[in-house]
């Protein structure tokens, strides 16, 4: 019996969060929420961007190699042909292909997941080296 009442004596003190309190912590969750998810979001559309340019560079690269052998961008035995268009290895981006025999321009439009990356699509990158939007690089 002395156990019980040294029991209900022990908790007497104790007091619960109020409801008041519990409402400030959930909003201050909320407004970190909501500061951190575009944050989050824009960093997301960042590094997806790598998946683009990756393609890019690579077609590029399987097009000089094409020109070395053929002296040719355009040639019928090169891998990527003119007016060409594929997916990204992630799928993030449309990759459009252009090519003449001594020219050629590489597109990487946005889609799905990465479509509401508007300033940076296109990407494109030329024969001479240039590359645009030059933020997105």
């Amino acid at each position: 019996m002395k156990d019980r009442q040294l029991n209900k004596e022990k908790f007497k003190n104790i007091q619960g969060v109020t409801l008041i309190e519990l409402m400030i912590v959930i909003l201050i969750v909320a407004v970190l929420g909501m500061v951190a998810y575009p944050s989050y979001q824009n960093s997301m559309m960042k590094t997806r961007r790598s998946d683009g340019i990756s393609a890019l560079l690579s077609s590029a690269q399987t097009l000089e190699r094409c020109f070395t052998e053929y002296n040719k961008y355009n040639h019928a035995n090169c891998s990527i042909q003119n007016s060409t268009s594929f997916n990204s290895s992630e799928g993030y981006y449309s990759i459009s292909v252009t090519t003449t025999a001594s020219t050629f321009s590489l597109s990487a439009a946005a889609q799905g997941a990465q479509a509401p990356d508007s300033s940076c699509t296109p990407i494109v990158l030329t024969h001479t080296g240039a590359k645009t939007p030059n933020d997105c690089w």
